[in-house]
């Protein structure tokens, strides 16, 4: 169940990301290159404070306080997804190159669901181990009477 709404948050997420690169890549027609990585990045870190308002509440159920150690760790590890998301998409296109029949426009899309699947392992293990790790489970204390 915790993966499947995981799997709705991302799919918002990626909604949120999706649109985030494609409009800036619409404003500048559609670069390759250190804009693409730039504008990759924006729109990962857009997509990824959503992330953490709605898995910490209702993916993961973390109800506690939000403290600044929790949410730095957060953006460290996010960091290192996001690390990941850029690189796929900066290897698949930084040449400018895409198969013949498919455009430049396509070909960015196409590397960025590319780099979604990569970097959504990381970021949905990372969150469940270290971000929203439920508490552990202490056993209720039994009350034993010694009858004389």
């Amino acid at each position: 169940m915790q993966f499947m709404r995981f799997a709705m948050v991302g799919i918002l997420n990626t909604l949120i990301d999706f649109g985030a690169l494609n409009g800036l890549l619409w404003l500048d027609g559609y670069p390759v290159g250190w804009r693409l990585f730039v504008y990759n990045a924006l729109a990962f870190t857009l997509a990824s404070g959503n992330s953490y308002l709605m898995n910490k509440r209702w993916t993961f159920g973390d109800s506690r306080p939000t403290s600044l150690a929790k949410l730095g760790l957060f953006f460290c590890l996010t960091l290192v997804g996001l690390l990941i998301n850029c690189t796929v998409v900066y290897l698949l296109t930084f040449s400018g190159w895409s198969p013949l029949a498919v455009s430049t426009v396509v070909w960015i899309n196409l590397a960025k669901v590319a780099a979604t699947l990569a970097s959504l392992i990381w970021n949905f293990c990372s969150y469940r181990w270290w971000v929203f790790r439920p508490r552990p489970q202490v056993p209720p204390r039994h009350v034993v009477s010694v009858a004389k």
